[in-house]
């Protein structure tokens, strides 16, 4: 049985991701590394620059996807609506949903539990992914994505990587389980591409072209 980190990254090649993004969450550290050895991969330093850069990328015929903390979904919002929303492009946000699963850190209770009333204000739709068994809502999600040229967040809850045997391959983890990888690589990735992706306006590209300039400036 495919652990949940290959799990989630098997549904993200079945429906044609070629470019991802991230900030670092010691929660997901063994996804993102997954992650980033299976597609082409872009490390952040904000979350807005990545709501840019994933813009370019899908204005370039690319289908992005993005990782962040909760907490960065705040730093992020205006570029999400006046930009990824505002022309129509497609962004899929895993988001390491922190302050409601065993969460020792108080300060990220507020933004956590807070979120998904957020997202749903700002009109951004959302799945909440609590455990494993859940994990299949991704895919329905995913694939509105890249057909409706929309976002969706899908916020993932610490519990879906619990028990999981993955470690990271570094000298810095020390886990007894057995390292993860997906044996189809990088080129794998963009194998599949929907025939029902819906192309984005002329006029939506040009203004979205000179939004994300600005934002990368």
């Amino acid at each position: 049985m495919p652990r949940p980190e290959e799990e989630l990254i098997a549904v993200l090649q079945k429906n044609g991701v070629d470019l991802t993004a991230s900030l670092p969450c010691e929660k997901i550290k063994i996804l993102l590394e997954m992650v980033g050895r299976t597609f082409t991969h872009l490390p952040l330093t904000r979350e807005e620059e990545g709501v840019g850069i994933c813009a370019g990328a899908a204005l370039a015929g690319k289908r992005p996807a993005l990782f962040v903390q909760s907490s960065g979904i705040g730093n992020m919002i205006n570029a999400l609506l006046s930009l990824t929303q505002f022309y129509e492009l497609p962004l899929a946000i895993f988001v390491s949903r922190r302050g409601v699963y065993q969460e020792k850190i108080e300060a990220q209770f507020p933004m956590g539990r807070k979120l998904p009333g957020m997202l749903a204000g700002a009109g951004i739709a959302f799945s909440e992914i609590n455990s494993r068994e859940e994990l299949p809502l991704v895919e329905q999600g995913l694939s509105r994505v890249y057909s409706t040229n929309s976002i969706h967040a899908f916020l993932m809850s610490p519990a879906v990587w619990e028990g999981s045997e993955c470690r990271g391959t570094g000298t810095g983890d020390r886990g007894q389980g057995a390292a993860c990888s997906s044996e189809s690589g990088k080129d794998k990735s963009a194998a599949i591409k929907s025939p029902t992706t819906r192309p984005i306006r002329p006029a939506a590209r040009l203004c979205a072209e000179r939004w994300a300039s600005f934002v990368m400036i």
